[in-house]
């Protein structure tokens, strides 16, 4: 190692080496945030500062360890320790907490499941032979899984949202939807993006398009704006008229994206908005 240069003193240079064994520990620091988020800690602390003790006590946690866990994310700006022992949010920890809309807790959890993990594990298997390690592992694909594990649905739904906090909001602020009457989300899952775009345009009506067990959990609030809730099959849109489309990645079959895709433009026959263009 040696010292950057016009850095702070005490500022060190790391090896190739190092950083290549950051980049293989970071799984470790999401098994940590993914703990966190399954315990609800981000949720707890925003009520107030508190120690590991007061913590494990409401929780009936082992409060050495918790104290280690919360010492840990720390050093990743994940929490704050005070000098009296406490533990306080910061603005990484808050993207931990559940009922938020930028919230990562879905995210933190779903990379720590262990269906999931297990997949991961298995990526030589996609690499030698080019087929889904989900398939390998699970024996069926990853939506007729969801279909027997419906909580497990639920998380992955929840995940898709914290992917969607920093494109959605780009969308919505940047991109001009005015004069379309009616906006179809195509996999849109639970209607995160037409959250944000729909209060712009009072006059717009929202059509989401997803599996039927998806548009199920779909936010009460997305319905409060005049939007539609439209359970098809994978690739398909559906007969619902609409004006503009927004589709983004709908499926992990080539075949299956271009269905959708056709299936639009049949409809510009009759509507001239294709998102993306």
């Amino acid at each position: 190692m040696k010292l950057k240069q016009d850095e702070p003193p005490g500022t060190v240079e790391k090896s190739a080496t190092q950083e290549v064994q950051d980049l293989m520990t970071a799984r470790w620091v999401a098994d940590m945030i993914g703990v966190a988020a399954k315990l609800e800690l981000a949720d707890f602390i925003q009520a107030g500062a508190k120690t590991a003790e007061e913590i494990a006590k409401a929780k009936g946690l082992h409060a050495n360890s918790l104290y280690r866990l919360l010492r840990g994310l720390a050093s990743y700006g994940i929490f704050a320790e005070q000098e009296d022992g406490t533990f306080t949010q910061t603005p990484r920890s808050d993207a931990l907490r559940k009922d938020v809309p930028h919230s990562a807790w879905g995210m933190a959890q779903l990379t720590t499941r262990p269906w999931a993990v297990r997949i991961w594990m298995e990526l030589e298997h996609s690499i030698r032979v080019g087929t889904p390690a989900f398939d390998h592992v699970h024996g069926m694909q990853i939506f007729e899984y969801f279909n027997k594990h419906p909580n497990e649905l639920e998380l992955f739904a929840a995940a898709m949202r914290s992917f969607s906090v920093a494109t959605g909001t780009a969308i919505a602020e940047t991109y001009d939807f005015s004069g379309i009457r009616t906006l179809a989300d195509i996999g849109g899952s639970q209607g995160f993006i037409l959250s944000l775009v729909l209060p712009k345009y009072p006059d717009m009506r929202g059509i989401l398009f997803d599996l039927p067990a998806v548009v199920e959990g779909a936010p009460n609030f997305i319905k409060s704006y005049g939007s539609t809730t439209v359970p098809v099959d994978a690739g398909e849109t559906g007969s619902h008229e609409r004006e503009a489309h927004m589709v983004r990645q709908t499926s992990r079959s080539p075949a299956a994206r271009q269905r959708v895709i056709a299936n639009c433009t049949l409809v510009e026959r009759w509507f001239s908005h294709l998102w993306p263009p």
